[in-house]
C-alpha cells in the first residue's frame, strides 16, 4: 500500500502516542514529501537527493549531523508558542520572548539560543522554520486548509519579495502547507510610501499606527483571491503590535 496519503505515518504516530507534528520525516523523494504534508508532519528535505521537490522544501538538512543539530535545538523549547490570543475573525501567536525582562525563564534563553543559532548557521533558520511549523499546526490555521501567505514588510521595503523574512516565509509554507496560495515575487501586502523604523526612532508616538496604515497596502495581483481563504501573515518581531493590528485591520 503506498505512503503517499499518510495514513501510516499517523498510525505510527498514534501507536507511539504522538501527534503527527511531533514526527519528523525525513524525505528523499517526492512520495516522502506527500507523506509528510498529508500525515502533517514535520518535512526536513534531505540535501544530497537530486529529486526537485526535495530541492525545493522550505526545511533542508545538507548531512546528517545538521538534522541532529536541528533536533538539539528543538529540544530546547517548551513545545508551545510564548503568546497566543484570538479574536473573533483572527489568531496571533508568539513563538519565544526574547526580552530582558524575563532574565530567568525559559522562554528567554531559549530566545537567546535561537537568535545565535540563527547568526552563525542554517541549522538555526531551520529550526526557528520547526519550531513555527509546530505552532501553526497546534493552532487552528493550517488545518483549516484554504491558506494564503504573507509577510508584513518592512519599513523600507522594495517590494521585489527578497526580504529576508520572505524568503523565511516561503520556505515555512514549503514545510506546512499542501497547496501554495501565494507566489514568489508577489508579496501579500505592498509599501507604496517608506516609513520610518519605529525601532530606530526615539521621538513619537511607537503605538501610533497612522504611518502603518497609510503605507501598506494589499497587493492587487491578489485581487479577487483572497476572499475565503485563512491568511497566515508572518513578522519577525513584535512590541507594541502595531504591525499586528495593521495586518488584522
Amino acid at each position: 500500500m503506498g505512503r503517499q496519503d499518510g495514513s501510516a505515518l499517523r498510525s505510527a504516530a498514534k501507536h507511539e502516542k504522538l501527534a503527527a507534528h511531533d514526527v519528523i520525516v525525513l524525505a528523499g523523494s517526492r512520495a516522502d514529501i506527500a507523506m509528510a504534508k498529508n500525515a502533517g508532519a514535520l518535512l526536513v528535505g534531505a540535501g544530497w537527493s537530486s529529486d526537485e521537490y526535495v530541492a525545493a522544501t522550505g526545511m533542508k538538512v545538507e548531512r546528517p549531523g545538521e538534522l541532529a543539530d536541528l533536533v538539539h535545538l528543538v529540544d530546547g523549547w517548551s513545545g508551545d508558542s510564548w503568546y497566543r490570543a484570538r479574536g473573533e475573525s483572527y489568531e496571533v501567536e508568539a513563538i519565544c520572548n526574547i526580552s530582558t525582562y524575563y532574565q530567568d525563564s525559559q522562554q528567554r534563553r531559549f530566545g537567546e539560543a535561537v537568535k545565535n543559532a540563527i547568526k552563525h548557521g542554517e541549522a538555526g533558520l531551520n529550526g526557528l522554520i520547526a519550531i513555527a511549523s509546530c505552532v501553526l499546526w497546534e493552532g487552528d490555521a493550517v488545518s483549516k486548509g484554504a491558506l494564503l501567505w504573507g509577510v508584513y514588510p518592512s519599513s523600507a521595503s522594495t517590494n521585489d519579495d527578497t526580504d529576508v523574512l520572505s524568503d523565511f516565509g516561503h520556505r515555512l509554507r514549503t514545510t506546512v502547507s499542501r497547496v501554495r496560495f501565494a507566489e514568489r515575487d508577489h508579496p501579500l501586502f505592498l509599501r507604496h510610501v517608506p516609513t520610518t523604523k519605529r525601532s530606530a526612532s526615539r521621538s513619537g508616538n511607537r503605538t501610533d499606527p497612522t504611518t502603518e496604515i497609510e503605507s501598506i497596502h494589499l497587493n492587487p495581483h491578489y485581487k479577487g483571491r483572497i476572499a475565503g481563504k485563512n491568511v497566515i501573515v508572518i513578522d519577525d518581531c513584535t512590541t507594541h503590535g502595531v504591525s499586528m493590528a495593521t495586518a488584522a485591520g
